[in-house]
């Protein structure tokens, strides 16, 4: 549907065109159909890599290609067993929305970005654990986790995860402790208590 679609749609209208392949790339991908996946995501980034001048291919790289696109892009190393061009590519990315949220101007933006990071970084993170490098998803995820964002408790139930595969039993109960949530609790409780 999506590949009818991309070809009825106005080649004029490209967030529209994008924003189908997005579809259509991410369908196959669930579909397991990474070869055609690839092959296709290989044709499109060789197409948009071949706009010209250089500061029109910019603008549709930094502005209106949608994110789901880069991380299929990324994913492509993955698909071809390249674990280390994957990581590579993860990394980019990550330096990618931690250069965008730092230079967003308004709050919804720089928090799109940072939730696009984190997402990433959980990617990343799912990485390092399927090459049994757990010291690198920590690494990786601790920083994430105490962030105050609405992703932050899931990044901190992913790195308990991540400690109890290491072995590492005792670290799960001080992720509760560092909990922005547990935090605001404790500090509410501590205000109570000191009133007469």
């Amino acid at each position: 549907m999506a590949r009818d679609r991309i070809v009825q749609a106005d080649p004029e209208d490209l967030p529209l065109v994008l924003n189908l392949w997005s579809l259509r790339l991410s369908s196959l991908a669930r579909l397991r159909l990474f070869n055609q996946a690839s092959a296709e995501a290989t044709n499109l980034f060789s197409a948009l890599a071949s706009i010209t001048p250089p500061a029109a291919r910019t603008h549709v790289l930094e502005h209106v290609l949608p994110f789901e696109l880069d991380v299929i892009h990324a994913r492509m190393k993955y698909w071809v067993d390249d674990a280390h061009g994957y990581t590579d590519a993860l990394g980019t990315l990550l330096r990618r929305c931690r250069r965008r949220a730092r230079r967003a101007r308004l709050d919804a933006d720089r928090q799109m970005w940072i939730e696009r990071g984190a997402r990433v970084g959980l990617i990343a993170a799912s990485q390092f654990i399927e090459t049994k490098d757990f010291t690198a998803a920590t690494a990786l995820l601790e920083p994430l986790a105490t962030q105050q964002s609405s992703s932050s408790y899931e990044l901190r139930s992913a790195l308990g995860r991540v400690y109890l595969q290491a072995g590492q039993l005792d670290q799960p109960s001080t992720i509760s402790r560092r909990s922005p949530r547990r935090r605001r609790r404790t500090k509410s409780k501590a205000k109570t208590s000191s009133e007469p």
